[in-house]
């Protein structure tokens, strides 16, 4: 039983140091792809019209 909480434990740090990573590396990139293909279809519909 110690193993497989020594397992748990293992793993938990590691989603938390993922969890960190992801909340502070990247404010900036995640929403930017998501804010990019709206303007771009935006963009395309002004051209076509």
């Amino acid at each position: 039983m110690t193993s497989e909480l020594d397992r748990l434990r293992a793993e938990l740090r590691t989603a938390q140091a993922q969890l960190r990573d992801a909340v502070a590396a990247p404010p900036a990139p995640a929403p930017a792809p998501l804010e990019e293909p709206p303007a771009a279809k935006g963009k395309a519909k002004a051209k076509a019209e």
